[in-house]
């Protein structure tokens, strides 16, 4: 039996609203993670942090709210990231930099969602 319009809204509806609800907790996990670790040096430190591990078990669906926050603030997101995605773009050369590892991450966010759009 085909599925009203009405049904179908309501799918989209409840997608848009859990997507919501996701990102406004990324937002306020990320808030906390930066207050307390942008002044940290040590990575284990940086990513051990519970708000940290709170992103991370959000699920894939943060990555692209990860790498617009590595954009916009930068931060040590890039155990987070290679832990959702299974990928690791930078080469050995870009991790001497976490500049560097970073452009890696961005090129590699551009690359991968525009595909998918």
């Amino acid at each position: 039996m085909p599925q009203s319009p009405n049904a179908h809204s309501s799918a989209k509806d409840v997608e848009s609203r859990q997507l919501g609800s996701i990102e406004a907790r990324f937002n306020e996990f990320a808030r906390r993670w930066h207050e307390s670790t942008d002044d940290l040096s040590t990575v284990q430190r940086i990513i051990s942090d519970a708000n940290y591990v709170a992103i991370i078990a959000l699920g894939r669906d943060v990555v692209p709210l990860i790498l617009d926050d590595l954009r916009a603030n930068g931060g040590y997101w890039f155990t987070a990231l290679t832990q959702l995605t299974g990928e690791s773009p930078e080469s050995e050369e870009d991790l001497q930099s976490r500049n560097d590892m970073r452009l890696a991450w961005l090129n590699w966010g551009e690359r991968e969602f525009s595909r998918a759009s």
